[in-house]
């Protein structure tokens, strides 16, 4: 509770009446900077919890499907989304995510109504029973029906599924993930990054400009079909940041193809993806992190205002994901909450 402050009074005589007229003293600036403080704090925390209980009502009125494999399997499309819901922790990983995100919330939002803070885990379905994802065995490719994804009876955890509303945006997204993805024995998979996924608590995965050129990293990956690198060699994620990572790919080139044709008309040049094939993964990866941070310099505004996923995959967490799909109806469609066989509908 906040103690009312108490302001002192003085008295001003009328002259030609003598009639007094009592008026409050001027409010200390210290005071009136700490009341506008309590104010601000008071509203952005209202709004928060007004956007949370809307985001839980928001789901209640999503179709909700019985697990059923076979069903499910048919109902699903390449590209979609699955966003893990869990009301409690399964491992640590969950733990480590939901206290990162609780505090990240409760700093910068005050603190939030119980259960806004359960999704846990995002990964991307490619088609055929298959599901790409960055868990801890790293990126690999998992089947709808393996114990990852089944639901059993009393279970509590569901699956949001979501989709992109532009299929040629959720074909690329789906070639991306399919292509990096390892299977069993075939390829050392990326790896998984567990600090990442702790660090982009902090964040809130607003796109600046070291996103904007971890962005165009992203394009020429997803030009050239390669495996991503950095400048310390292969690239690691965390399941939220593979999967926007990949939707971000899938709408670079429409996204560039805009940024040169102005470019074009103002008489500049181009952006041009650079020809780094020949080098190894990490003098790959320092070069095009060169190219990324010039082309960002020269161009941010530009690129800034055509990209739609304005998010910086590596600082979002599948909350954070939720949090953009939930606020953008005009680029996703929440399709369907899967629940255990039984659960109530």
């Amino acid at each position: 509770m906040i103690t009312p402050i108490s302001i002192a009074t003085h008295v001003n005589y009328d002259k030609p009446t003598g009639k007094k007229q009592r008026a409050a003293a001027p409010i200390p600036p210290q005071v009136s900077n700490v009341a506008e403080k309590q104010e601000a704090f008071a509203r952005k925390a209202a709004q928060q919890v007004r956007a949370t209980v809307d985001q839980r009502l928001r789901l209640q009125e999503v179709p909700t499907v019985g697990y059923d494999f076979g069903k499910l399997k048919g109902l699903l499309e390449p590209g979609d989304l699955i966003l893990s819901y869990y009301p409690q922790n399964k491992s640590l990983v969950d733990v480590v995510i939901r206290t990162g995100q609780g505090i990240s919330q409760a700093i910068t939002s005050g603190n939030l109504p119980a259960g806004a803070l359960n999704f846990v885990h995002a990964a991307l379905y490619t088609g055929e029973g298959n599901i790409s994802e960055a868990v801890s065995d790293g990126v690999v490719r998992n089947q709808l029906d393996g114990e990852r994804f089944v639901l059993k009876p009393g279970m509590t955890h569901s699956f949001l599924i979501v989709r992109l509303k532009d299929p040629k945006m959720a074909k690329e997204g789906c070639r991306i993930c399919d292509s990096i993805s390892a299977r069993k024995g075939e390829i050392v998979p990326l790896p998984y990054n567990i600090l990442q996924a702790v660090d982009a608590n902090f964040s809130g995965g607003k796109l600046d400009d070291r996103g904007i050129r971890r962005y165009l990293q992203g394009a020429y990956y997803a030009h050239n079909g390669m495996m991503p690198t950095n400048k310390n060699g292969r690239r690691s994620f965390f399941c939220s940041y593979f999967v926007a990572w990949a939707c971000q790919g899938a709408e670079s080139e429409d996204v560039l193809k805009r940024v040169n044709d102005k470019l074009i008309k103002a008489g500049k040049h181009p952006i041009k993806f650079p020809e780094l094939s020949h080098l190894s993964e990490a003098e790959r990866g320092a070069r095009l992190s060169l190219w990324a941070k010039r082309n960002t310099e020269r161009h941010y505004d530009l690129i800034r205002d055509e990209i739609k996923l304005d998010f910086d995959p590596k600082r979002l967490t599948p909350q954070h994901l939720y949090n953009f799909i939930f606020s953008h109806p005009e680029l996703f469609t929440q399709v369907m909450r899967i629940v255990a066989p039984g659960a109530q509908l």
